[in-house]
């Protein structure tokens, strides 16, 4: 059986909306939702936050550890970087990739995707184009990261996670989770 832990990316420096991840979302800060709603999964192992050593991220890394999951903190921009090292601490296999700013992700969903990962062989598995926007779940197998992060890669695919996957789909095996039938 595939052992799947949670990873949840955030960091206060973003240039759209800084702090984002500490806005306030049902009078509660909107990361402190997201991690109370993963909470529900029955499926994965551990939930953790992977966040930069910036000072400025001091607060999601407390709220993080207030809300009693782990905290990993790395590299601010080399994102691979930072959830290798993240799934290397963690002696995680697979990767549940879970954006900060996503906080409509719940462990009902987040469970199914799971059960339909347990059916195949995969190296990235993604909800990405079938899934309503802003329930995102890509699920990897942490090898395959490990594999990327020590070959040459673009500063542009060492910040968007997963890119450097779809950037050589033909050498992955990648499948697409359908939504439910109801």
């Amino acid at each position: 059986m595939k052992k799947y832990s949670a990873i949840i990316a955030a960091r206060s420096g973003s240039t759209r909306l800084p702090g984002k991840a500490l806005l306030p979302l049902k009078n509660i800060p909107m990361l402190t939702f997201l991690i109370r709603r993963l909470k529900t999964s029955q499926k994965i192992n551990k939930l953790i936050l992977a966040t930069t050593k910036l000072s400025a991220d001091d607060a999601l890394a407390k709220l993080a550890k207030n809300e009693g999951i782990n905290v990993f903190r790395g590299d601010e921009n080399d994102v691979i970087k930072r959830f290798v090292e993240a799934s290397n601490a963690e002696n995680i296999e697979y990767v549940v990739r879970i954006t900060g700013d996503c906080p409509f992700v719940d462990g009902d969903t987040l469970d199914y995707c799971i059960e339909q990962c347990d059916k195949y062989d995969f190296d990235l598995a993604t909800t990405k184009t079938y899934f309503p926007t802003g329930i995102d779940f890509e699920i990897y197998k942490a090898s395959v990261m490990q594999h990327l992060h020590e070959t040459l890669l673009t500063i542009e695919e060492r910040e968007h996670l997963t890119l450097p996957i779809y950037n050589r789909a033909k050498e992955y095996k990648i499948f697409d989770i359908q939504p439910p039938v109801i």
